[in-house]
């Protein structure tokens, strides 16, 4: 068999991580770029070709977008979005953030020139600011009662696997995501 022939022929999908970090209110971050019109979440692609992890890139991408050297929280959910005319596969992880502070927020440097802008936006109102199937996505994993990460197609929970719902693993207690 021709191993790079056949790698050469498999799908390709882009890759990125994300943070999602919310305030007192329970309103997401939502950060605007300088390069595309939509807001999105703090985070990037991965960068693959030197073996950074997910969990690698989201803390990067804090570092690089807005300042924040910290460690990023537990992954919240991946979302596989289909291949579009104009875009390729998408595979997203969101992790965890936490809640940001006034003092947090005071820290928030625009490193790279990618932000121009952060705000803290009401689950109800995140369609009017960003891609819908990253509204759906943050929406889903808010609202996600299970444990451990939730697994989505295009921001809506799939619900066949176990990454939906509570576990049936009784030598693990039940835990809410957030």
């Amino acid at each position: 068999m021709n191993f790079p022939a056949w790698y050469a022929a498999l799908p390709v999908a882009v890759s990125a991580a994300g943070v999602l970090f919310t305030d007192e209110a329970s309103r997401v971050l939502l950060v605007r770029t300088t390069y595309k019109e939509d807001w999105d979440i703090p985070g990037g692609v991965i960068e693959v070709d030197g073996g950074e992890t997910p969990a690698a890139a989201a803390r990067r991408e804090l570092f690089e977008e807005l300042g924040l050297d910290r460690p990023v929280g537990d992954l919240l959910s991946i979302d596989v979005q289909p291949p579009r005319p104009n875009r390729r596969a998408f595979v997203a992880f969101l992790f965890d953030g936490g809640t940001l502070t006034a003092d947090d927020l005071a820290g928030i440097r625009f490193q790279d020139g990618e932000i121009a802008e952060v705000r803290f936006v009401a689950l109800d109102e995140l369609a009017g600011f960003t891609d819908p199937a990253l509204a759906r996505r943050i929406g889903a994993t808010l609202r996600h009662p299970g444990s451990g990460p939730l697994f989505l197609s295009d921001g809506e929970p799939t619900g066949n696997d176990r990454g939906h719902g509570p576990h049936d693993r009784p030598d693990r207690a039940e835990r809410p995501v957030r």
